[in-house]
């Protein structure tokens, strides 16, 4: 059932209502529709009110039930609950399967329509034009309003309570492939970048333009972050800061420190001490590291600072003032100066001014010191004491080992590798306890609402960074499936997990559940889920099975060519992905299809894509399996799916497999050259994939003589 269901049953009940007023002359017929499911008897819809004994009241649809009446019973059940009533209805259970609560304006007429379902709550309100609108969409103003009034009513109730959903902690969003978690996520980044503008709008004096609410979504890659650009865009929030994680951390570190910070990758296969060091850095266990240094330094400050300030200072007023003085040790150090530079601009005397100056110059050495995060990063993680204690359960020598492997990297202010970046910017929020610029270290920044998309391809250290990038935990939305993770040196560590690092417990900790797949027809999602190896559901939509084109290499483009002139002769607006696991050789795939494509008069334009530089729009995008993580495409071919290729058969490539077939709207097929890969022949096997012979060549003529 979605919001225009809704929309429709209660236009029905207004208009029948206004009906049985006039034909009944009550002006309160009737006030609550039950609709049951009574076994044999199939399903049946009840009003219930004080029309007793009306002739004519019951119609094709609807049964009246006058109040008093041994059914009104029902209305006590919720959705999902059943009852039997003796000598009643055949002795059959009676299951609610949904409830409407309707409300009467001061016209007499049905103005609000609460509803029960199995899976949600929610009311629909009349509006002054006699449409309907649910009652949290109400406020919508400007261009967001027509985007989500166009979009909203056509979305799954489940897909509607979770973008209308308020917590104080993170809502976290399980979902299989297709079943629109992204899309939420994006409808609830909108909601709350207006909820963010008025208050923002509220909080503002008359006559400033208030601040534009600040909305992030991160993103696995730079083509789903393309994606999402075009998506924002349509929807009218030009706002929206769309980045990968990666260059999000990049961008807000260089903005603490005033530069722009070089990123180069880190070693893509350590070995040793090195690799611990590496796990080390992707385990939440890191952050009370560096909490730990950043409070030794604090403690250190604190125990010094006397002396710093002697000279200026010889009554130790300003020591007591940082006493007197909260928050993390930058805030502290930023509010003490500023009170020493309103002191020297009140200053008497020239000789009080000198030493208040020499103060203020002293607190911004101070200042400058502990704003050095990437040498705080490095003596975190190369003091042994410290790893022996905050990670390693007093394990010496392996602290020891660990710290000398920090100590081995190389090391240069200003160039931050990718995988120490987001460790980087957690020293950033452990000194200063938020974002901030270089030059305002106690103007802590915040975003109004952060979505991370492919949550499970995530570590929990970067997603620990996101949290303190928004001022309630409430303001963060993590979407992801657990079936399509392709990176494992991120020890996502799955929802369980997750929820416990976020300090979620009980219901809290549970994720929400959108497992009912829309974008992949059903044969699609059948195949995938085989191919996955879990039971999950596979949608209603319907569709052409998945199909295996076996061929040679001589022949390989020539076939594909001839499908793809078909497909897009059907559909000239097609987006096709021919998709390999390598990015190696794609060149040369894409100019043989596309000489195939030319040699059948086939225009369609052909193109290599990857980070960036997709395009979304009509035509054939040849790439690779990492770069499609995220997107959709009307039909995909996937190429390589040979016995002794590409994929192998455990469950990463299990994965990679299922996260590839589900990026198919309607069309899915399966690439072999020879003999097919084990997945694909147990599917062939179990009916799940169609082999497509069509377009064979004929047999080539042979010699006598071959044997």
């Amino acid at each position: 059932m979605n919001l225009q269901s809704c929309y429709t049953r209660a236009a029905e009940l207004a208009a029948l209502y206004a009906q049985h007023r006039k034909t009944l002359n009550i002006p309160k017929p009737w006030r609550i529709l039950v609709e049951v499911d009574v076994g044999s008897l199939g399903t049946r819809r009840y009003l219930i009110g004080a029309g007793a004994g009306a002739q004519g009241l019951n119609n094709a649809d609807y049964l009246y039930l006058p109040l008093g009446h041994t059914l009104q019973a029902i209305v006590a059940l919720s959705p999902g609950e059943a009852e039997q009533f003796s000598g009643l209805l055949e002795n059959n259970d009676v299951t609610v399967l949904s409830k409407v609560v309707c409300e009467v304006d001061a016209s007499g007429e049905l103005h609000r329509f609460d509803f029960w379902l199995p899976d949600a709550q929610l009311s629909v309100l009349r509006t002054d034009d006699g449409g309907f609108v649910e009652a949290s969409l109400q406020g919508l103003q400007g261009r967001l309003a027509t985007v989500l009034s166009d979009v909203l009513p056509y979305l799954t109730i489940p897909q509607f309570r979770l973008i209308s959903r308020s917590s104080s902690s993170p809502t976290i969003i399980r979902g299989r492939a297709g079943s629109g978690k992204t899309s939420v996520g994006l409808y609830r980044l909108a909601r709350a970048g207006q909820e963010a503008a008025a208050r923002n709008a509220k909080t503002t004096a008359p006559g400033i333009e208030s601040p534009a609410s600040r909305l992030l979504v991160l993103t696995f890659n730079r083509a789903l972050k393309t994606y999402v650009d075009l998506s924002t865009e349509e929807m009218g929030l030009g706002h929206v800061e769309a980045l990968t994680l990666h260059a999000w951390a990049r961008q807000v570190y260089s903005d603490a420190v005033g530069t722009d910070v070089y990123t180069p990758p880190g070693d893509s296969n350590p070995t040793g001490d090195a690799a611990a060091l590496a796990e080390l850095k992707k385990d939440p266990s890191v952050i009370k590291l560096l909490r730990a240094e950043v409070e030794r330094q604090a403690a250190s400050l604190r125990e010094k600072l006397p002396g710093l300030l002697a000279a200026y200072d010889p009554t130790g007023r300003w020591t007591q003032r940082y006493d007197a003085t909260s928050g993390t040790v930058a805030v502290r150090v930023s509010a003490l100066r500023r009170e020493v530079e309103a002191a020297r601009a009140r200053a008497s005397d020239a000789a009080s001014a000198s030493l208040l100056e020499h103060c203020h110059a002293q607190l911004t050495r101070v200042l400058e010191r502990i704003t050095r995060y990437q040498e705080t990063l490095r003596s975190a993680l190369t003091k042994p004491e410290l790893l022996a204690e905050h990670v390693y359960n007093g394990d010496a020598d392996l602290a020891a080992r660990v710290a000398a492997a920090a100590k081995a990297e190389p090391f240069q202010v200003g160039r931050v590798s990718m995988d120490d970046i987001i460790l980087c910017v957690h020293v950033v929020q452990c000194v200063h306890g938020g974002l901030v610029r270089a030059g305002g270290p106690d103007l802590v920044t915040y975003y109004d609402h952060v979505f991370v998309d492919e949550v499970q391809d995530v570590s929990l250290v970067d997603l620990l960074a996101v949290r303190g990038a928004v001022r309630s935990a409430g303001d963060v939305t993590l979407a992801g499936d657990a079936g399509q993770q392709i990176i494992k040196t991120n020890q996502f560590g799955g929802w369980k997990n997750l929820a416990e690092h976020f300090g979620l417990t009980g219901a809290a900790a549970e994720p929400e559940v959108l497992d009912a797949p829309h974008r992949s027809t059903a044969p699609i999602m059948r195949l995938a889920v085989e191919i996955l190896g879990e039971a999950a559901p596979t949608g209603e939509r319907q569709g052409a099975k998945p199909s295996l084109v076996i061929s040679g290499q001589s022949d390989l483009w020539s076939r594909l060519a001839r499908k793809i002139a078909t497909l897009m002769t059907e559909k000239p607006t097609a987006h096709v992905a021919v998709i390999s696991r390598k990015s190696s050789n794609n060149g040369s795939r894409c100019a043989g299809l596309s000489a195939a494509l030319s040699d059948i008069g086939c225009a369609a334009p052909i193109r290599i894509a990857s980070r960036d530089t997709f395009r979304f729009e009509p035509g054939v995008t040849v790439t690779s399996a990492h770069q499609v993580k995220g997107l959709e495409f009307d039909a995909v071919y996937v190429l390589d799916l040979n016995a002794g290729g590409d994929y192998g058969e455990d469950s990463d490539d299990r994965r990679l497999l299922y996260m590839l077939a589900t990026r198919a709207k309607t069309q899915l097929t399966l690439v072999s050259v020879g003999e097919p890969h084990a997945f694909v022949r147990a599917a062939l096997d179990a009916g799940l994939v169609e082999y497509d012979h069509t377009d064979l060549a004929p047999p080539v003529a042979m010699d006598d003589g071959l044997f």
